[in-house]
């Protein structure tokens, strides 16, 4: 890691290398591996409607940050999972994601991007919004939960 004059990292660089990090274990399974990189007081928003998805909207601290992703990840999983990091300044990250979900219980598949701004202190993700185009994932979803519904 590059050192500034006073010997300590650059923000840039460890931000960037924290966001990294988070973007390895982001599509994984275990989501231990993936709030390891978060403060124990971050918050996570999800953009989207809690109607459609009950565990959207703002979860604050690590255990509602656990219960929202373990929630995402239980009905589905990423059979893709494409980020490329756009901006890193100071300690504020923004991520452009291409992505595959499967949606298990309806094998459906929803094909999709989104954005996410993350900022790190300390070497921590601190706070983490996802920005989706909200009608079409919530479409998506409703029509998820009727085919499960209707076919089981």
């Amino acid at each position: 890691m590059p050192q500034t004059a006073n010997g300590r990292e650059p923000y840039t660089a460890t931000t960037r290398a924290v966001i990294e990090q988070l973007l390895r274990t982001w599509p994984q399974p275990r989501v231990e591996e993936t709030t390891e990189w978060f403060s124990e007081d971050a918050v996570y928003v999800l953009n989207l409607s809690e109607a459609v998805l009950p565990f959207s909207g703002e979860a604050q601290g690590l255990i509602q940050i656990r219960n929202a992703l373990t929630a995402l990840r239980s009905g589905g999983s990423y059979l893709l999972f494409a980020p490329i990091i756009r901006d890193v300044t100071d300690e504020v990250g923004r991520v452009h994601v291409r992505f595959d979900y499967l949606d298990r219980p309806s094998g459906e598949v929803l094909s999709s991007t989104m954005r996410l701004v993350v900022t790190v202190s300390h070497r921590r993700i601190v706070r983490l919004e996802e920005f989706h185009d909200a009608p079409r994932v919530e479409a998506f979803f409703r029509y998820a939960a009727w085919k499960f519904r209707r076919h089981g």
